[in-house]
């Protein structure tokens, strides 16, 4: 059995690509959390960066 084992309360698309590897396991698929807004926040007057943008692109399409 390996020593690595733990639990992790995470987002589900974090995990995902895991999961369908079958390197992690949903535990209790019939219980889900509540959905929670996830917020972002930049000054508008500062320059962002490709990869801000790719973040905050990644989580609008994922979370929403």
């Amino acid at each position: 059995m390996p020593h690595d084992m733990g639990i992790v309360l995470q987002a589900a698309f974090l995990p995902e690509t895991a999961v369908r590897a079958g390197r992690l396991a949903q535990l209790f698929p019939k219980h889900a959390l509540p959905a929670r807004a996830v917020n972002t926040a930049d000054l508008p007057d500062r320059y962002r960066s490709p990869k801000l943008r790719r973040c905050v692109d990644f989580l609008a399409e994922r979370v929403s």
